[in-house]
């Protein structure tokens, strides 16, 4: 059991471009609900949410930024600056803080970053084409979609985790995920809200799917793990597991597992072993186990 001076409210060690990710986040979110009504006021004319949230609207007046921006501003949706605001505000950027900490620590800065902003961009995307099928036209905001995909991608690094929800409810990790899967699915589709559905849904899997393609990550649930297998063998071109091959994907061509070992010490030896992305270490931890 930990004791209460073991107690930290986040990470120990915040990487500064994560650092800069939230702070921007913040900035622009509470100086552009801050203005929004301002503008409103002054000028008689739309304001920051809706120049920087994505909307119908914007594309047709050709704000092609917002698949962009929506992911750092959150609508207040013409109420302002409220504790309700804050609150969620501050919730959305402490599961970026934690999640993207953990994540970055696995798979480097870089990987994250591709993970954040392509999930994100992708549940725009999609929200925008739901708006234009089912003619229900929205502002949207947040980097609530990106945040369901790390969240996915930390599930499958971490599926039996042990979480404590309101310091009362011990659950596991995959449990939580699995149970937000279903709450937006229900929610969305009782109040025939498919835009909403598709925009949360489409972060949720892209973060799934980006475990499962590009570092052969395997879910926690059995019944899904063919198609993990097969998802993954698809995209790749994967070796067989029997080969004892490793595949440069720049090239196409096998790798002995002695030239690949090499090439890895000498980057460990130039660059530290933070360096090594996660499916280099992943396939030096196979090769270890097949040499013993």
């Amino acid at each position: 059991m930990r004791n209460a001076s073991d107690f930290t409210l986040g990470p120990e060690k915040t990487p500064k471009p994560l650092f800069y990710l939230v702070s921007s986040i913040a900035a622009i979110s509470i100086l552009s609900t801050l203005f929004n009504g301002l503008f409103a006021y002054l000028f008689d004319t739309t304001g920051p949410e809706d120049w920087l949230g994505l909307s119908w609207y914007g594309i047709q007046h050709f704000f092609l930024w917002q698949p962009v921006t929506f992911l750092f501003t959150q609508n207040s949706y013409l109420s302002g600056i409220s504790i309700s605001y804050l609150i969620s505000l501050f919730f959305n950027l402490y599961v970026l803080w934690v999640l993207g900490a953990a994540i970055i620590e696995r798979i480097g800065i870089k990987s994250f970053f591709k993970l954040f902003f392509l999930s994100g961009i992708t549940s725009g995307i999609i929200a925008l084409l739901l708006m234009k099928i089912t003619s229900y036209y929205t502002v949207l905001s947040g980097p609530a979609p990106a945040l369901l995909a790390l969240l996915s991608f930390w599930t499958l690094l971490y599926s039996e985790a042990e979480l404590r929800l309101f310091f009362i409810f011990q659950l596991k990790a995959k449990w939580l995920t699995a149970g937000i899967f279903i709450a937006i699915l229900l929610t969305s589709i009782s109040q025939l809200d498919f835009v909403t559905l598709g925009f949360y849904l489409t972060g949720m899997i892209s973060g799934y799917l980006y475990g499962v393609i590009a570092y052969d990550l395997k879910g926690p649930f059995p019944f899904l793990n063919s198609f993990e297998e097969f998802i993954f063998d698809t995209f790749t071109k994967k070796r067989s597991e029997n080969s004892g091959k490793i595949i440069d994907f720049s090239t196409g061509k096998s790798i002995d597992d002695d030239i690949f070992v090499d090439s890895m010490l000498a980057k460990i030896s130039k660059s530290g072993e933070d360096s090594l992305s996660y499916y280099e270490r992943k396939r030096l931890d196979e090769i270890s186990k097949r040499k013993k």
